[in-house]
């Protein structure tokens, strides 16, 4: 597959007893390091034009349980403001979308809650369009992800009944649909938004909060030029051949049983791949996994008897990757084949993003879960023959 600059990251990518230990640290020196590659590799030749804007929002908290209720109260409110390039076609991928806008934008959230207090989140972030651009007006979808910081997180003394956020920082997620016009310089932006914090089971109690939106912004070109997009060629051959992938990923797990402890879980993924068109790469292969929170587990579980059953699993998987560049999101579907110890359901699921450094060294962010209860973060480091 041949390898261009990213698109997601180009701008500067009660039932369970287990839980993830606080990694906040760890995800913003993986966010920070991906974002200085990306900086580093752009071409000094690139051709873009920029845009500052902003714009203000009022929404409401969508319930999606009822142990959540209490907390909704009141509509929040805040404001977001953004920089953004927009690409012309410099990359291969960039002419495949439709020329998307790849940005940075800081969100405030004020959820006029005594319990929730505020919430400040920083994203990186592409707008696709689904309209031409040749029209003065225009439809996009926005999709962004990163950090965020809440003022009045979960205590079990002071803020016992915020359990939608347990911890300081967390990971933000945003889809926005938004309509534009253009005025010369100036577009008048309108939106309806969904931003998301979750910690990714990092601590409990982490029922997440999703708020709805609408915006209304304004938008700025300040580049003093113009510039043409430049098509895709109509010739444009992709690689077709199977790849081979293996990634090392870890993170840190805790148990209930033992309270101020952390403990290592390992991951090997070995698996093939290969792109079936322009956006699309399937995979699948096998992963091995050492969760030594598990093998703490098996030590007090009372109901166990005879020898203790080995705490490592392996699991069948398959997974569809979407190509953008050097950047992928990648979906998997996993089955754990070997698992002596029974302990959760046997179906997992892993989300994230591949940031391909080279043609054959990739680093990565995976969520981990089984089904609706995020396991735990994975950050890994891999390579693709």
């Amino acid at each position: 597959m041949g390898l261009h600059n990213s698109c997601f990251l180009d701008y500067f990518g009660e039932k369970y007893s287990l839980t993830v230990c606080n990694n906040k640290g760890l995800t913003a020196l993986f966010l920070m390091i991906l974002v200085s590659i990306t900086l580093y590799g752009q071409d000094n030749d690139s051709r873009y034009t920029y845009a500052i804007g902003g714009s203000v929002f009022k929404g409401f908290i969508y319930r999606h349980t009822s142990k959540i209720a209490h907390l909704i109260t009141d509509h929040p409110g805040g404001f977001e403001i953004y920089a953004q390039k927009n690409t012309y076609g410099n990359r291969e991928w960039q002419s495949m979308y439709n020329y998307p806008d790849i940005g940075i934008s800081l969100v405030y959230i004020d959820y006029n809650n005594d319990q929730l207090g505020k919430s400040i989140g920083a994203l990186l972030y592409n707008d696709f369009y689904l309209t031409s651009h040749r029209n003065k007006n225009y439809l996009k979808w926005k999709i962004g992800g990163g950090l965020g910081y809440h003022s009045n997180h979960y205590d079990i003394d002071e803020n016992p009944k915020n359990n939608i956020l347990s911890t300081d920082f967390s990971y933000s997620l945003q889809t926005r649909l938004e309509y534009g016009f253009n005025i010369k310089e100036w577009t008048i932006t309108s939106a309806i938004s969904l931003t998301h914090f979750s910690n990714a089971a990092i601590k409990k109690p982490n029922k997440g909060v999703n708020v709805i939106s609408l915006n209304l912004g304004a938008l700025r070109n300040t580049s003093n030029y113009t510039l043409e997009r430049i098509p895709l060629d109509p010739n444009f051959q992709f690689d077709r051949k199977v790849h081979f992938n293996m990634h090392i990923a870890g993170g840190f797990t805790s148990t209930i049983l033992v309270k101020d402890k952390k403990f290592l879980s390992m991951n090997v993924s070995m698996y093939m791949d290969k792109r079936v068109s322009r956006r699309s790469i399937l995979n699948g292969g096998l992963d091995f996994f050492a969760n030594y929170a598990f093998k703490e587990q098996i030590r007090y579980d009372q109901n166990l008897d005879g020898p203790p059953p080995d705490f490592k699993r392996i699991g069948i998987m398959a997974g569809y990757e979407l190509y953008m560049g050097r950047t992928a999101i990648l979906i998997q579907m996993g089955y754990y084949i070997y698992s002596p110890y029974e302990f959760d359901s046997r179906v997992y699921q892993r989300y994230g993003f591949k940031y391909h450094i080279t043609d054959h060294l990739f680093a990565s962010i995976y969520l981990k879960a089984l089904w609706a209860n995020a396991e735990m973060a994975e950050w890994a480091i891999g390579f693709r023959i």
